[in-house]
């Protein structure tokens, strides 16, 4: 199991940084993920992260090592409203190499984030919100505050993102994406088109307790690119998926089955992957307040 996938990109923007957004049930104080063969120490394991939480369940740092030895860390700041501010990432020798800065409008709404390379301006996103507090306009700025593109939203009378148009720098649509929900409020399906090769539908589905358990994606003559279908256990951990994708004239078929070991917080401790000639063991150090 790969733990680069822990720190996903919600998490590299500061949007996915609390204990709920990680499954996480208790007052926890760390999460070590130790990545491992055979069933080995957690001592031994070839990649580690560990993740520290504060006291209101915010995501505060989160540090990598490789073979036991430190890579780097990511380390996050938040402001009196909860809103995080930072987001810093340091090397090894714990110099910082890039820094996310957040600004925040009256309404606690996230109005700019401005990424830094060694103190340096790279690039920025900047946020529009009509009077309903949705967001309408994302645009991404280059270094020298040169518009690199941008995309526009609209949504429907529920509330929900109806249509998402990407636009180049020069103000040329190039994509197109309009939603459709159920009665639950939940996506059923998208379709995205460019106006040039890409003319695809994706179909989604739940189970009883909202999770997402298929995605369908196809193609503008309703055949299929790929399909994905997911099972979990009584405490949303995902316990099976199975990937299908077209390959030329091949269907590939892959499906992986996961195991858990609970602790008496209902949080895993121990995560089995089993697929087709591989086994993958991911453990967790769980540490309360």
């Amino acid at each position: 199991m790969c733990l680069n996938a822990f720190i996903s990109n919600a998490q590299m923007n500061g949007l996915n940084n609390t204990l709920k957004d990680h499954k996480l049930y208790g007052k926890v104080k760390s999460v070590s993920h130790h990545s491992i063969k055979n069933d080995e120490n957690p001592e031994e394991s070839n990649r580690t992260l560990k993740e520290y939480f504060d006291e209101k369940g915010r995501l505060i740092q989160q540090e990598i090592y490789d073979n036991g030895n430190f890579n780097y860390s990511l380390k996050y700041q938040y402001g009196a409203n909860d809103s995080i501010t930072n987001f810093q990432h340091f090397d090894k020798a714990n110099h910082k190499t890039s820094e996310t800065v957040f600004f925040f409008n009256s309404k606690n709404l996230r109005e700019k984030e401005i990424n830094y390379s060694n103190d340096t301006i790279e690039d920025q996103f900047q946020y529009k919100y009509n009077d309903k507090n949705q967001q309408i306009e994302v645009a991404y700025f280059i270094y020298n505050n040169t518009l690199g593109n941008k995309s526009g939203k609209s949504y429907n009378s529920k509330g929900l993102l109806f249509k998402k148009t990407d636009f180049d720098n020069k103000n040329k649509i190039v994509a197109e994406s309009t939603n459709k929900y159920n009665l639950q409020k939940q996506l059923i399906e998208t379709h995205t088109v460019n106006f040039e090769e890409i003319d695809t539908k994706t179909l989604y589905t739940y189970d009883a307790k909202g999770n997402e358990n298929s995605s369908l994606l196809l193609d503008k003559n309703k055949q299929m690119i790929y399909r994905l279908d997911f099972t979990y256990d009584s405490h949303g951990n995902l316990i099976k998926s199975v990937q299908k994708m077209k390959v030329a004239t091949r269907l590939l078929d892959i499906t992986e089955s996961l195991v858990y070991t609970l602790d008496d917080k209902n949080n895993w401790t121990k995560s089995i992957r089993t697929s087709k000639n591989k086994k993958g063991t991911t453990k967790r150090v769980i540490e309360y307040y």
